[in-house]
């Protein structure tokens, strides 16, 4: 098949990205007058070390004349590169291939990087809205987290150009003067952010303090399932399967394909159990074109098997049901830090955490196996955390790895060496024989797994000798 120009239009977007994962969105228009059928829509990134995409192939069974189809690709962004979109199918009776000219992708700088040129921003109540191909909608309020009080979203009054009042991330404002907002999207592109309920927003409390907006005009997100009430629910990335769920796989988890009654709709990206019965309640499925992220009830669950989850909804249906709208990753990182640092550390330990696609992942030491739970269970109590990867050490096992160590090493198997760790400090106490023994300890000790320091508190003792048979040191002289 050989490469052919026309009669492809296609727009890929965004260009310019952050680092980490990230959606793209490609148009694709057919500009002849036959019908394209049984495409394969590729996105070939130049350098994959740097882009690389999770899910390269969109299949699009008939692209009829003059019309554009919209789909997405999801990309682990490192750094800059080039990248291509190839099309093979048939069109006008015969096989063909089509290949766009390289296209540059930008990785500007981290998620946060981005969100913080995003909060120099100034929102002015009442400023008119507009998208790129015109007016949007005027704005009434804005979304705040309650925790860091950052300016998340924008509530815009509907306009010329929309029909219902709509939450816009702040994420797609391109710049602001005092009596205007600028957007990076195009009016079309408008239905595809969730509508304004007012029952899904709360009013902060009376001591607001951020920046220059008034308490009236400033809203907190109940809940980020929507109108679906969550205290009761546990979100999880992996569930077991029980009983009531046709099944012939034991595991549904983040990633599973879901199909519905008009084909394949997206991917589970979590899944939200009773917090009482561990029973699955709710799919949070991403759509697999637009990215965003529909709540989908338990009961619409037909079937689970190796090629994915089968629920009884269309597309339309699903379009319709409660947005799961994520948390920022740079709030849900901050409250979490913030929660683990007020704990006391006999409580928790001293973990690190850093959170990715929702999972906190917990590492560093904690003193015992109860303050690691408690970690844990404090991590997953702070909205936007989806699961909890819980590699804390603990201080038994560190000193039990540390006087193991020393006992197979034939240097200090005969030494009668205690061992204690304190948040991965590990202490050496006991007689020895000499300065060669002592460095040998030291060496050991910081080999082992979760030593962050090895304080020697070891006694050197002029002939001391190991008991034959119990290894114990005999009486000697201090020096």
């Amino acid at each position: 098949m050989a490469a052919i120009r026309y009669p492809v239009e296609y727009e890929l977007r965004p260009t310019r990205l952050a680092a980490g994962e990230q959606w793209v969105w490609l148009d694709l228009k057919n500009l002849s007058e036959e019908p394209m059928v049984g495409l394969t829509v590729r996105l070939i990134p130049k350098d994959a070390s740097r882009i690389s995409v999770e899910e390269p192939d969109n299949y699009v069974p008939v692209l009829p004349p003059s019309q554009k189809e919209e789909m997405g690709f999801e990309l682990q962004a490192k750094g800059s590169t080039e990248a291509y979109v190839a099309v093979t199918g048939e069109w006008d009776g015969a096989p063909f291939r089509w290949e766009s000219p390289y296209v540059q992708l930008t990785v500007g700088g981290t998620v946060a990087e981005i969100a913080s040129r995003a909060e120099s921003f100034d929102f002015t109540t009442g400023a008119r809205v507009h998208c790129r191909d015109g007016d949007a909608g005027t704005l009434r309020m804005v979304v705040a987290d309650p925790h860091t009080r950052r300016i998340t979203d924008l509530i815009v009054e509907k306009g010329h150009r929309q029909e219902q009042d709509r939450v816009l991330p702040v994420s797609i404002v391109e710049r602001t003067t005092d009596e205007d907002i600028y957007l990076s999207i195009n009016s079309e592109a408008l239905v595809e952010y969730p509508r304004y309920r007012e029952a899904e927003m709360t009013a902060p409390v009376t001591d607001w303090t951020g920046r220059h907006y008034r308490v009236e005009n400033v809203r907190y997100r109940l809940s980020p399932y929507g109108s679906v009430v969550s205290d009761a629910m546990v979100p999880l990335i992996r569930y077991q399967v029980q009983e009531g769920i046709p099944a012939t796989v034991e595991t549904l988890e983040r990633g599973t394909p879901v199909y519905g009654e008009d084909g394949r709709i997206g991917r589970v990206d979590h899944i939200l159990t009773d917090g009482e019965t561990g029973a699955i309640r709710h799919l949070v499925v991403q759509h697999r074109t637009t990215g965003n992220y529909a709540v989908v009830p338990a009961d619409l669950i037909e079937r689970l098997q190796d090629v994915g989850i089968t629920v009884a909804a269309s597309a339309e249906e699903i379009a319709t049901m409660p947005r799961y709208q994520p948390r920022a990753r740079q709030d849900t990182l901050a409250e979490l830090r913030d929660s683990l640092a007020v704990a006391p550390t006999r409580d928790v330990g001293d973990p690190t955490v850093d959170l990715e696609g929702g999972v906190a992942r917990l590492t560093g030491v904690a003193p015992d196996a109860g303050a690691r739970d408690r970690a844990e269970r404090l991590a997953r109590s702070v909205e936007g955390v989806i699961d909890v990867d819980n590699a804390l050490d603990v201080d038994p096992a560190i000193a039990e790895r540390v006087s193991a160590a020393l006992r197979d090493d034939p240097r200090t198997r005969t030494a009668s060496i205690d061992v204690d760790s304190k948040l991965g400090v590990v202490t050496l106490q006991g007689p020895i024989r000499d300065k060669v023994t002592r460095e040998a300890a030291k060496e050991i000790a910081r080999q082992q797994d979760g030593v962050v320091a090895v304080r020697d508190q070891l006694e050197i003792h002029i002939d001391v000798d190991q008991d034959a048979e119990t290894g114990s040191p005999r009486s000697g002289v201090e020096l």
